[in-house]
């Protein structure tokens, strides 16, 4: 069930942490922004994988070479990538994590 104050939910890539030397793993997740954090869970199962509070996130950057991509700035100097499946559904993303951080 979709929280009724998300700003934003569906399915995007999020890159593994856990990716053998010199290829990164990409996995998908259904993700869902509200006005305080943005929570993921793993597409098979309804098992929450993760939360980012966005007090964390400092910026978020559309990656110019890599079309599909973003990036999410944390506070601690981590980057958190995530991959959308079109252009467009980057921009919106992009556009969202923007106006919740303003």
């Amino acid at each position: 069930t979709i929280a009724p104050d998300a700003l934003l939910c569906g399915s995007l890539f999020k890159k593994s942490p856990k990716g053998l030397a010199g290829f990164s793993g990409w996995q998908r997740r259904t993700f869902v922004l509200n006005k305080d954090a943005l929570y993921y869970w793993a597409e098979s199962g309804d098992k929450k994988a993760g939360c980012l509070r966005l007090a964390d996130i400092v910026g978020v950057r559309a990656q110019r070479l890599k079309p599909l991509r973003l990036d999410l700035l944390l506070v601690n100097g981590n980057l958190f990538a995530l991959r959308a499946d079109s252009s467009e559904a980057r921009e919106k993303w992009t556009a969202a994590f923007q106006s919740t951080l303003l």
